[in-house]
């Protein structure tokens, strides 16, 4: 089968300007994320490594299924507060985790 040279080069040439397009699309969007992250990483000073160092020491907390059972994940449930003091502490605010912590606990005495 024989092709018009001038219409094959010209299916070649759309295409590449197709993959040049969406290529530098691609970069923009890396860029962006990038900029995002080095704005956490310097001038808020969020330490990814430390984040997941601190998620591999939060201990395992057994709740019993008569207590789960009676408190569901609706917003300040016993086990939404035990999630928050768990967020709060990975995320590097041990006094916020040692303040929800309180909270569970005077839920716990209070109810259990």
């Amino acid at each position: 089968m024989l092709h018009d040279g001038g219409d094959a080069l010209a299916l070649g040439i759309d295409h590449l300007r197709g993959e040049v397009h969406r290529a530098n699309v691609v970069a923009n969007k890396c860029k962006i994320a990038l900029e995002a992250f080095d704005y956490l990483t310097d001038p808020i000073g969020i330490d990814i490594n430390d984040i997941f160092g601190r998620w591999r020491e939060v201990p395992r907390v057994f709740v019993p299924l008569s207590v789960s059972n009676k408190h569901g994940a609706e917003r300040g449930s016993l086990n939404d507060l035990l999630d928050d003091a768990v967020r709060a502490y990975v995320c590097g605010a041990p006094t916020a985790a040692v303040a929800v912590c309180r909270a569970v606990l005077e839920m716990v005495v209070k109810d259990h």
